[in-house]
């Protein structure tokens, strides 16, 4: 019984440790197959095949299923409550996005470009600018392969 209560008290702490911590974690958005992983408490996210740039807050990327043209880098960000605004460079630098990434009251995330939308997808030919409004779920840690 003691054993129980014990591992009961450890579960209870290590959740109440994980929800104080909202903008950490890997993030999807089914509607547009993009992942997005985040820690914005430390830099601690290596992106793949980007290891030479060190550890990093975070970057967003497409799925197999998915057109998202290049890997989005998180440069800087701001945590501010239920909200974060961060700046992302795309892999070879040439163009910036910033987003505003916000805790909906059901649990889920939305995710808001802010000024002109530079973030694109591969579409035949073309490249088309992914949707300004996106929501996310969170799926996992930080610490999983996209």
């Amino acid at each position: 019984m003691r054993v129980f209560i014990i591992l009961l008290l450890l579960l209870i702490i290590s959740h109440s440790i994980k929800a104080q911590q909202p903008f950490k974690g890997k993030f999807y958005s089914k509607s547009n197959h993009i992942t997005l992983l985040l820690d914005l408490y430390e830099s601690s996210i290596e992106v793949p095949e980007y290891s030479f740039l060190g550890k990093m807050n975070g970057y967003m990327k497409g799925d197999s299923s998915s057109d998202l043209y290049g890997v989005w880098l998180i440069v800087t960000h701001k945590v501010q409550a239920n909200k974060a605004t961060l700046r992302f460079v795309n892999d070879i630098g040439a163009d910036t996005q910033e987003v505003e990434f916000t805790i909906n009251s059901d649990g889920t995330y939305s995710y808001k470009a802010l000024g002109k939308n530079f973030i694109k997808k591969a579409i035949g030919r073309r490249l088309e600018s992914i949707p300004a409004l996106l929501k996310f779920e969170l799926i996992g840690d930080s610490t999983s392969k996209p």
